[in-house]
Protein backbone atom coordinates (compact mmCIF):
# COMPACT_ATOMS: atom_id res chain seq x y z
CA UNK A 1 0.00 0.00 0.00
CA UNK A 2 2.86 2.37 0.85
CA UNK A 3 4.48 1.73 -2.53
CA UNK A 4 1.16 2.43 -4.26
CA UNK A 5 0.80 5.78 -2.47
CA UNK A 6 4.34 6.76 -3.48
CA UNK A 7 3.60 5.86 -7.11
CA UNK A 8 0.38 7.93 -7.08
CA UNK A 9 2.27 10.91 -5.60
CA UNK A 10 4.95 10.69 -8.28
CA UNK A 11 2.36 10.54 -11.05
CA UNK A 12 0.53 13.57 -9.65
CA UNK A 13 3.78 15.50 -9.27
CA UNK A 14 4.76 14.76 -12.87
CA UNK A 15 1.34 15.94 -14.04
CA UNK A 16 1.45 19.18 -12.08
CA UNK A 17 4.93 20.07 -13.30
CA UNK A 18 4.74 18.45 -16.72
CA UNK A 19 7.69 18.85 -19.02
CA UNK A 20 7.96 17.20 -22.37
CA UNK A 21 10.87 14.84 -22.83
CA UNK A 22 14.00 16.13 -24.60
CA UNK A 23 13.50 13.77 -27.53
CA UNK A 24 10.08 15.31 -28.20
CA UNK A 25 11.38 18.89 -28.17
CA UNK A 26 10.68 20.33 -31.66
CA UNK A 27 12.79 23.41 -30.83
CA UNK A 28 9.94 25.84 -31.31
CA UNK A 29 10.51 29.44 -30.29
CA UNK A 30 8.25 32.34 -29.38
CA UNK A 31 8.76 36.10 -29.16
CA UNK A 32 7.14 37.64 -26.07
CA UNK A 33 6.15 41.29 -26.41
CA UNK A 34 4.82 43.48 -23.59
CA UNK A 35 6.94 41.56 -21.11
CA UNK A 36 7.10 44.88 -19.26
CA UNK A 37 5.38 48.14 -20.14
CA UNK A 38 5.51 51.52 -18.46
CA UNK A 39 2.62 53.96 -18.25
CA UNK A 40 2.15 56.56 -20.97
CA UNK A 41 1.53 59.15 -18.27
CA UNK A 42 4.72 58.40 -16.34
CA UNK A 43 7.68 56.20 -17.26
CA UNK A 44 8.22 55.54 -13.55
CA UNK A 45 4.90 53.66 -13.33
CA UNK A 46 4.42 50.09 -14.55
CA UNK A 47 1.37 49.58 -16.74
CA UNK A 48 0.20 46.31 -15.19
CA UNK A 49 -2.72 45.67 -17.59
CA UNK A 50 -0.17 45.45 -20.43
CA UNK A 51 2.66 43.78 -18.49
CA UNK A 52 3.47 40.10 -17.99
CA UNK A 53 6.38 40.03 -15.54
CA UNK A 54 5.58 40.24 -11.85
CA UNK A 55 1.82 40.81 -12.17
CA UNK A 56 -0.04 39.22 -9.26
CA UNK A 57 -3.67 40.13 -9.89
CA UNK A 58 -5.06 38.74 -6.62
CA UNK A 59 -2.02 39.41 -4.41
CA UNK A 60 -1.93 35.72 -3.54
CA UNK A 61 1.65 34.98 -4.53
CA UNK A 62 0.67 33.58 -7.93
CA UNK A 63 1.87 35.43 -11.04
CA UNK A 64 -1.07 34.66 -13.29
CA UNK A 65 0.16 36.19 -16.56
CA UNK A 66 3.55 34.55 -16.29
CA UNK A 67 2.03 31.16 -15.58
CA UNK A 68 -0.50 31.52 -18.40
CA UNK A 69 2.12 32.18 -21.05
CA UNK A 70 4.39 29.45 -19.69
CA UNK A 71 1.53 26.94 -19.75
CA UNK A 72 0.86 27.95 -23.36
CA UNK A 73 4.50 27.37 -24.20
CA UNK A 74 4.56 23.98 -22.47
CA UNK A 75 1.26 22.83 -24.02
CA UNK A 76 2.58 23.68 -27.48
CA UNK A 77 6.10 22.29 -26.96
CA UNK A 78 7.69 25.74 -27.19
CA UNK A 79 11.09 25.50 -25.58
CA UNK A 80 12.65 28.85 -26.57
CA UNK A 81 11.38 32.20 -25.29
CA UNK A 82 12.71 35.48 -26.69
CA UNK A 83 11.95 38.45 -24.43
CA UNK A 84 11.31 42.05 -25.42
CA UNK A 85 11.34 45.12 -23.12
CA UNK A 86 14.31 44.05 -21.01
CA UNK A 87 15.82 47.52 -21.39
CA UNK A 88 13.05 48.66 -19.04
CA UNK A 89 14.34 46.25 -16.38
CA UNK A 90 18.14 46.20 -16.44
CA UNK A 91 19.62 48.70 -14.00
CA UNK A 92 16.36 50.65 -13.66
CA UNK A 93 15.71 49.98 -9.96
CA UNK A 94 12.02 49.36 -10.61
CA UNK A 95 10.09 47.30 -8.07
CA UNK A 96 6.92 45.24 -7.92
CA UNK A 97 5.26 43.60 -4.97
CA UNK A 98 5.97 39.93 -4.29
CA UNK A 99 3.46 38.47 -1.87
CA UNK A 100 5.69 35.44 -1.36
CA UNK A 101 8.34 37.68 0.16
CA UNK A 102 5.92 40.28 1.56
CA UNK A 103 8.11 42.97 0.02
CA UNK A 104 8.69 45.17 -2.98
CA UNK A 105 11.17 43.24 -5.12
CA UNK A 106 13.46 44.57 -7.82
CA UNK A 107 12.26 43.63 -11.30
CA UNK A 108 15.67 42.12 -11.98
CA UNK A 109 14.91 39.58 -9.23
CA UNK A 110 11.44 39.00 -10.69
CA UNK A 111 13.08 38.32 -14.07
CA UNK A 112 15.51 35.84 -12.53
CA UNK A 113 12.63 34.10 -10.77
CA UNK A 114 10.66 33.91 -14.04
CA UNK A 115 13.60 32.40 -15.90
CA UNK A 116 14.21 29.82 -13.20
CA UNK A 117 10.52 28.86 -13.17
CA UNK A 118 10.35 28.60 -16.97
CA UNK A 119 13.28 26.22 -17.12
CA UNK A 120 12.55 24.13 -14.04
CA UNK A 121 8.79 23.65 -14.43
CA UNK A 122 7.71 24.33 -18.01
CA UNK A 123 10.23 22.65 -20.29
CA UNK A 124 11.90 25.85 -21.50
CA UNK A 125 15.49 25.16 -22.53
CA UNK A 126 16.53 28.52 -24.05
CA UNK A 127 15.75 32.12 -23.15
CA UNK A 128 16.82 35.02 -25.34
CA UNK A 129 17.34 38.73 -24.64
CA UNK A 130 16.29 41.08 -27.44
CA UNK A 131 18.10 44.40 -27.68
CA UNK A 132 18.05 47.36 -30.02
CA UNK A 133 20.83 49.67 -28.88
CA UNK A 134 24.56 49.57 -28.19
CA UNK A 135 24.02 50.31 -24.50
CA UNK A 136 21.60 47.39 -24.11
CA UNK A 137 24.36 44.79 -24.29
CA UNK A 138 26.41 46.54 -21.62
CA UNK A 139 23.31 46.55 -19.41
CA UNK A 140 22.68 42.88 -20.15
CA UNK A 141 26.28 41.97 -19.32
CA UNK A 142 26.09 43.87 -16.02
CA UNK A 143 22.78 42.21 -15.16
CA UNK A 144 24.17 38.73 -15.78
CA UNK A 145 27.14 39.57 -13.56
CA UNK A 146 24.79 40.65 -10.76
CA UNK A 147 22.52 37.62 -11.18
CA UNK A 148 24.51 34.56 -12.31
CA UNK A 149 21.34 32.47 -11.97
CA UNK A 150 19.77 34.52 -14.79
CA UNK A 151 20.97 32.10 -17.38
CA UNK A 152 20.32 33.71 -20.77
CA UNK A 153 21.16 31.40 -23.64
CA UNK A 154 20.76 33.75 -26.61
CA UNK A 155 21.36 37.43 -27.36
CA UNK A 156 19.27 38.90 -30.14
CA UNK A 157 19.17 42.17 -32.04
CA UNK A 158 16.09 43.82 -33.48
CA UNK A 159 16.69 47.15 -35.19
CA UNK A 160 14.50 47.70 -38.24
CA UNK A 161 17.07 49.53 -40.32
CA UNK A 162 15.23 48.78 -43.58
CA UNK A 163 12.75 51.58 -42.81
CA UNK A 164 15.58 54.08 -43.43
CA UNK A 165 18.48 52.22 -45.00
CA UNK A 166 20.70 55.21 -45.68
CA UNK A 167 20.84 56.20 -42.00
CA UNK A 168 19.83 53.20 -39.91
CA UNK A 169 21.82 50.44 -41.59
CA UNK A 170 25.08 51.72 -40.14
CA UNK A 171 23.47 52.14 -36.72
CA UNK A 172 22.42 48.51 -37.02
CA UNK A 173 26.03 47.49 -37.71
CA UNK A 174 27.18 49.34 -34.58
CA UNK A 175 24.55 47.53 -32.49
CA UNK A 176 25.43 44.19 -34.03
CA UNK A 177 29.11 44.70 -33.22
CA UNK A 178 28.21 45.57 -29.61
CA UNK A 179 26.17 42.38 -29.36
CA UNK A 180 28.96 40.29 -30.84
CA UNK A 181 31.54 41.82 -28.50
CA UNK A 182 29.34 41.15 -25.47
CA UNK A 183 28.84 37.53 -26.57
CA UNK A 184 32.53 36.94 -27.16
CA UNK A 185 33.51 38.43 -23.78
CA UNK A 186 30.88 36.38 -21.96
CA UNK A 187 31.82 33.15 -23.72
CA UNK A 188 35.52 33.67 -22.99
CA UNK A 189 34.67 33.93 -19.28
CA UNK A 190 32.10 31.10 -19.37
CA UNK A 191 33.44 28.47 -21.81
CA UNK A 192 31.20 25.77 -20.33
CA UNK A 193 28.03 27.83 -20.71
CA UNK A 194 28.31 29.83 -23.96
CA UNK A 195 25.55 32.01 -25.36
CA UNK A 196 24.44 32.22 -28.99
CA UNK A 197 23.62 35.31 -31.05
CA UNK A 198 20.73 35.95 -33.43
CA UNK A 199 19.30 38.81 -35.49
CA UNK A 200 15.78 39.68 -36.59
CA UNK A 201 15.71 40.64 -40.29
CA UNK A 202 12.92 41.53 -42.71
CA UNK A 203 12.49 43.47 -45.96
CA UNK A 204 16.24 43.75 -46.46
CA UNK A 205 15.70 44.04 -50.21
CA UNK A 206 14.98 47.72 -49.54
CA UNK A 207 18.68 48.21 -48.74
CA UNK A 208 20.02 46.56 -51.88
CA UNK A 209 21.88 49.69 -52.97
CA UNK A 210 24.08 49.68 -49.86
CA UNK A 211 27.51 48.08 -50.06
Amino acid sequence: MKNLLILVFLLISNFLFAQFSPESDPHRGMYIDKFLKTSLSSSSLIDTPFTILGVDVNFDGIFEKEDSILRYASDNHISYLNLYDLHLIFGRNRFMWDENQHAQVNLEEHLTRFMRKAKSKYGVTHIGAIGGSVSFYDSLSNFMARYPAADFDVVNIEHEFWTDCANEYYNYIDIQEAMYSMKENYNAAHPDNPIMSEAYLAAIQYCGSLH
